[in-house]
């Protein structure tokens, strides 16, 4: 199929644009930015921008429309500066795209429309599913705006999903980003009361939940997207602290959320305890039932594993700048990938895409003169390392298609950076062709002693997460087919 995303390049758009690229659909990402479509998503969608008559444009020929954009209604007070851009991302330009489509020459079919679980407002401890009633307060009214803005397309014989999206837990962004900081520091912990409902999903059930709709007839209207269990808010902070291995008892009290937040504390002082009763009735398959299950997959980085150099460090491409800059530290990362090794090699090899395996954080931003690698060819980008975004320059310095290349930092953060990516042809179980993708890096940091307290202070933690991100990008992206390697031979590239 072919399909419209708005918000393609949030934190959910991006998750579903390489979910959709596995099963060979084609993505228009609508954005306000075509370079920022190629920033984030890499060459795995469309970029697509302008008016009205551009959008109607882009939508001319597409099978479905996937409306995703929103302004977050977090951080900040609600101000009526606020409450407007949240209605007008919302509610104004979801009018938009609905007149666009029933005016296209070859209109799409299907709409999968994002809403929110705080359409059913505060539910205390009831249970709610989708033929509860709507519930009251600022964020129910506009949740109830929002979806009644599909109304003609409805009327107009379009299938609507009202994907009513809890709490989404994923690497890149969204709640955890939030509370992971301070969970980690001991101070997470219940706020308010903490018995409100906190109905959460795994972003993997999320986008697979948003393509079963997609692709599923039947399915229409209010669909919540949310995992089997809802927890109270106390529960969950529990679960996130013993996960990172920290107790969760430090409360956030009411008024002093109040105090900070004003009428936005509402958010996090009130919650629903929801039942996704429609995806279970379509027999919708959840990987992550249990809360516990999903952190762990979540917050695991064991798909990469960084340790000291054990010299003499033997290697093919690039000898000369390992020898002029001895690395002290070694990464190796290793997946499995359920695709044969021309469809992996040519995601690959296109340069955009390292921005669609890279986590929002990390800042990166390519060079978009660069399309396709090869030997030799130069590369800028830049990349956030810690608390400070900076220049990055590197070099191809060995490149076998279908094989291996090598890419080396010239100049940029590290004092030392060579990074070997091979791909090898296995077999499953079944006979399937599939890849082995195999990463070794050999670092330094810069600044001496200095440097190697950062490494451990920070910078370690920040390449496991990258590695990790790209492992489950990967998994996104191809599927899931084996448990992550470490094994390394003592010669590389």
């Amino acid at each position: 199929m072919r399909i419209f995303i708005t918000g393609a390049t949030g934190l959910v758009g991006r998750a579903l644009t390489l979910r959709l690229r596995r099963d060979g659909h084609t993505v228009v990402a609508w954005s306000r930015s075509a370079a920022r479509v190629s920033q984030r998503l890499g060459g795995e969608a469309e970029a697509a921008s302008g008016d009205t008559d551009a959008m109607q444009t882009a939508l001319d020929g597409c099978d479905a429309v996937v409306a995703l954009a929103g302004e977050p209604v977090l951080p900040g007070r609600w101000t009526r500066r606020k409450k407007r851009a949240l209605r007008t991302s919302r509610v104004d330009l979801n009018e938009t795209l609905v007149q666009c489509i029933l005016q296209a020459a070859h209109p799409p079919r299907t709409i999968v429309a994002a809403s929110a679980v705080g359409f059913y407002g505060n539910t205390g401890k009831q249970s709610v599913d989708e033929g509860s009633p709507p519930g009251e307060g600022f964020l129910a009214d506009l949740c109830q705006d929002w979806e009644h803005a599909f109304a003609p397309a409805i009327e107009a014989g379009v299938r609507v999903v009202h994907g009513r999206i809890g709490i989404v837990l994923s690497r890149d962004g969204g709640a955890l980003q939030k509370l992971l900081p301070l969970t980690r520091l001991g101070l997470g912990g219940p706020v308010g009361h903490g018995q409100q409902g906190f109905p959460w999903v795994h972003i993997d059930d999320l986008v697979d939940a948003l393509v079963f709709s997609l692709t599923h007839d039947e399915v229409f209207g209010p669909v919540n997207l949310v995992a089997p269990e809802t927890p109270s808010q106390r529960d969950f902070a529990a679960a996130l602290g013993a996960a990172v291995g920290k107790t969760a008892r430090t409360p956030a009290p009411a008024f002093a959320m109040r105090l900070l937040l004003g009428d936005a504390a509402t958010a996090l002082l009130e919650g629903q305890y929801v039942i996704p009763r429609a995806l279970q009735t379509w027999g919708f398959p959840f990987q992550y039932v249990q809360l516990d299950d999903a952190l762990n997959d979540i917050l695991r980085r064991d798909s990469a594993v960084i340790t000291p150099v054990a010299p003499p460090v033997r290697v093919r491409a690039g000898s000369d700048w390992i020898q002029a800059h001895p690395p002290p530290h070694e990464l190796v990362a290793s997946r499995i990938v359920p695709a044969p090794i021309e469809r992996v090699w040519a995601f690959f090899q296109d340069a955009r895409n390292l921005a669609a395996l890279s986590p929002s954080d990390a800042g990166l931003t390519i060079d978009p003169a660069l399309l396709t690698m090869s030997e030799g060819a130069r590369f800028t980008h830049q990349m956030r390392l810690g608390p400070v975004a900076l220049p990055w320059e590197g070099e191809i310095v060995s490149w076998q298609p279908g094989r291996q290349f090598v890419d080396v930092q010239r100049r940029g953060p590290f004092g030392t950076w060579w990074h070997a990516h091979s791909f090898h042809p296995v077999a499953l179980e079944d006979g399937t062709a599939a890849t082995r993708v195999h990463d070794h890096v050999l670092f330094a940091s810069p600044l001496g002693r200095i440097g190697r307290i950062a490494t451990w202070l920070f910078v370690r933690r920040q390449l496991l997460d990258l590695f990790a991100f790209r492992n489950s990008s990967l998994r996104l992206r191809f599927g899931e087919a084996a448990i992550p390697s470490h094994t390394a031979t003592g010669e590389a590239a």
